[in-house]
């Protein structure tokens, strides 16, 4: 029986080389240190590998190199965006003109809706939401337009524009078709 919990034990712990390697290692370690020598500078395998003056500036031009991909969407976001819940539509039908303007600031300004030829506005609809992340206030504002078309054909709504902080910024044109609608 004392064979057994003896091999158990054997098993369970480290063999007789391994711990008199590390307890060698060890001392080594512990007498370089009272001595006031670096042991890794001994040590082929605890040696620290140089650092040449090429790998860090690549370093450094790819840390700049991710910074500049993280930051340049953010800027590129313009705070007003525009769409329509569809392109074509019929002569007797609405579509939905959505203005979003986003800001910084308690209040997103409101945008300058410019004369819509080939269509008439027969309802309007405002949403706010305010949100604050940490010390971050950032608002939206929601502009729906219900447009009825006077004509058909292609027709286009002009750039929407907003002034914000000095600046003026505006979305791109949006087409819309027009066609021949049920006459009953």
């Amino acid at each position: 029986m004392s064979n057994v919990q003896l091999s158990m034990s054997k098993s369970n712990g480290y063999s007789g080389n391994f711990r008199r390697k590390l307890s060698g290692i060890h001392a080594k370690f512990m007498d370089s240190r009272l001595r006031g020598n670096d042991i890794t500078q001994n040590e082929p395998s605890m040696r620290k590998h140089p650092v040449s003056k090429k790998s860090v500036s690549i370093r450094f031009i790819c840390g700049l190199f991710v910074i500049l991909l993280l930051t340049v969407p953010v800027l590129a976001q313009s705070p007003i965006t525009a769409a329509v819940d569809r392109t074509t539509i019929a002569a007797d039908e609405t579509v939905t003109l959505t203005v979003v303007v986003s800001s910084q600031s308690l209040t997103a300004p409101r945008p300058e809706l410019p004369p819509l030829d080939g269509f008439e506005i027969v309802g309007t609809s405002t949403s706010n939401q305010i949100s604050m992340v940490g010390t971050t206030i950032t608002s939206e504002s929601r502009y729906q337009f219900q447009l009825r078309p006077v004509k058909t054909g292609a027709l286009t709504i002009p750039a929407i524009s907003v002034s914000l902080n000095g600046q003026t910024y505006s979305t791109d044109p949006i087409s819309v078709t027009v066609e021949q609608g049920n006459t009953a």
